[in-house]
């Protein structure tokens, strides 16, 4: 297997683990750990041997969403960053995270994700390329109109428009009654998707990536597609109405004037308090 710096893998079995490694960050998405996630999961695709793919992270939280300006970002020199105008924002945004996520969710070996703690916004765009959601009861999710906007596909768009409306995170449990996740486990949530996996496995890979294919398209025969290039262009045109930019030439991380991440964690611990 090849080594990164990001990323932590293994493999159980026919099993191959992405693990996200910025646990010091929650393990916010830079673009370095994206361009390594793209890199192995194309070649745990291409190996053979690998029947099932698990995503998961190293630490207690799953992602906290886009890395906004570390260092480690901010000292990343690989690839062109986001550009200051919307037109040139809106092809970036496209390639640097929608369509890798698209190419994730397109893969022939089925997929799952291992998530607990903080999965927000980015988090959640990553965890819903999966094929299948596995979460522990830590898990809260904070969904929103993004690069890769899923969440009409997993609730009713009545559901979807409370959620966002309100700008609140969904817990666990109301994450698995939506259809949001597949099960709630206790103890290890990797342990927990391995088990799952190698049920999976069990499978001829052929019917699998059959029956994957198939389903995936009944999504895209019902607008899949043509949904998430569209709330793409309005999630990048909603935050450049919101945005203050300088006189630079590239945005480096968020130019919010509100942190809506931060409002609806803060509702969610006083809930709780």
């Amino acid at each position: 297997m090849r080594t990164y710096e990001q990323l932590e893998l293994s493999t159980r079995g026919p099993i191959r683990i992405i693990a996200m490694d910025r646990t010091r960050y929650r393990n916010a998405q830079s673009r370095q750990l994206l361009r390594e996630i793209d890199d192995a999961m194309l070649d745990a695709d291409a190996d053979g041997s690998v029947k099932v793919i698990i995503l998961t992270s190293t630490g207690k939280d799953f992602s906290s969403g886009h890395d906004l300006g570390t260092p480690e970002e901010r000292n990343d020199d690989v690839g062109a960053r986001m550009p200051i105008e919307l037109s040139g924002r809106e092809e970036w945004s496209w390639r640097h995270w929608t369509e890798p996520l698209q190419r994730w969710r397109r893969l022939g070996t089925p997929t799952i994700a291992a998530m607990s703690g903080y999965c927000l916004w980015g988090g959640w765009s990553l965890a819903s390329a999966m094929d299948l959601r596995v979460a522990t009861p830590s898990t809260v999710i904070l969904p929103h109109l993004s690069e890769f906007f899923t969440l009409p596909w997993h609730v009713s768009i009545a559901k979807a428009k409370e959620i966002l409306f309100a700008n609140r995170v969904v817990e666990a449990n109301e994450a698995l009654e939506l259809g949001m996740v597949n099960r709630i486990v206790d103890g290890d949530v990797v342990d927990a998707a391995t088990e799952m996996a190698l049920e999976i496995a069990a499978m001829p890979a052929e019917f699998l990536h059959a029956i994957k294919w198939s389903l995936n398209n009944v999504e895209d025969i019902a607008g899949f597609d043509t949904s998430i290039a569209y709330a793409n262009s309005q999630h990048l045109m909603s935050e450049w109405g919101r945005s203050k930019l300088g006189a630079s030439d590239s945005v480096d991380g968020s130019r919010e004037p509100m942190n809506l991440v931060a409002m609806a964690l803060n509702k969610y611990k006083d809930k709780h308090n």
